[in-house]
């Protein structure tokens, strides 16, 4: 899993839970992400809305407007109210609200993350 976020923060956060459930994680600010899905087989994105450098949003457009790149679910994470329509926009395939809780982000990973 690729995981797109520059809050040190909230990555420590996201990777406690995901260590915790075995799934191995590939962190970035969403800079190298052309370059990550290129030299790492990765099932599924978690990308949060509001990165310093662009809109998460943005970045997901550009992936699902991609043929090398559709196919992997992307799943956007934000504390804006209106991120479902945000996610829908953008072509993700389905979003987690901060705040969350793990069930949250386990229950929104297993429904799409390809790792079988």
């Amino acid at each position: 899993m690729l995981y797109v976020e520059d809050d040190s923060e909230m990555q420590g956060l996201i990777m406690d839970i995901l260590d915790y459930e075995g799934i191995e994680v590939i962190m970035d600010t969403g800079k190298n992400l052309y370059r990550l899905l290129d030299e790492h087989e990765v099932g599924m994105i978690l990308m949060d809305e509001n990165l310093r450098w662009c809109q998460g949003s943005d970045l997901c457009k550009q992936l699902k407007s991609l043929n090398n790149y559709q196919h992997v679910p992307v799943i956007m994470i934000s504390g804006l109210w209106d991120i479902p329509s945000i996610a829908l926009e953008c072509g993700a395939d389905g979003y987690i609200r901060k705040p969350f809780d793990m069930y949250d982000i386990m229950s929104t990973i297993n429904l799409h993350y390809a790792h079988s």
